[in-house]
């Protein structure tokens, strides 16, 4: 205990001090160190009643895509069920789904005649964000509808929708 060392290293982990943003350590010279993000990293799993950290890995079920482990149990369906996004835990569900443009008989029927529909994709990703981050994964609906992509990002507790427009339009609405 009363060593000094030149170049301080982990005892161990304080766990007692860990919340959704922080780790708290015990250095070898008789000091602590504190990891603060500016995100969620960790979630507190009530079935072991402990802290975990985040993992957005997404892993493929019958229905979609799953988030592996997180305060919210995020899914992402195949594109020939739907285009949608299911976020749940104990307590509530919050889903979504892409309904496509809202086009009147005549444009769709003026669609159908000039082009064909070009099927969609879905192209799901994990990225690692660094050493102090939780795993994010990427999912990505190509050709969700004419000229847009839907991208799904989760990272930390959070999804995050972006909407890729390939080519310039005279209005956005859809």
């Amino acid at each position: 205990e009363n060593r000094q060392w030149d170049d301080p290293s982990v005892l161990k982990e304080l766990t007692e001090k860990i919340d959704e943003t922080s780790r708290h350590y015990k250095l070898n010279n008789g000091t602590a160190k504190s990891v603060i993000s500016a995100a969620p990293s960790y979630y507190f799993d009530e079935t072991e009643q402990k802290w975990k950290a985040i993992d957005n890995s997404l892993s493929e079920t019958a229905q979609g895509y799953e988030s592996t482990c997180g305060k919210y149990k995020t899914v992402i369906s195949k594109p020939e069920q739907a285009k949608s996004v299911k976020m749940t835990t104990s307590e509530f569900e919050i889903s979504w789904t892409y309904l496509g443009k809202q086009l009147t008989s005549e444009q769709k029927v003026s669609m159908f005649a000039a082009e064909e529909s070009v099927p969609t994709s879905l192209n799901v990703e994990a990225s690692i964000q660094g050493a102090l981050q939780s795993k994010g994964s990427q999912a990505v609906y190509q050709n969700a509808d004419n000229d847009i992509d839907i991208e799904y990002s989760l990272s930390g507790n959070n999804v995050k929708e972006n909407i890729i427009v390939k080519e310039k339009a005279e209005e956005y609405r859809l």
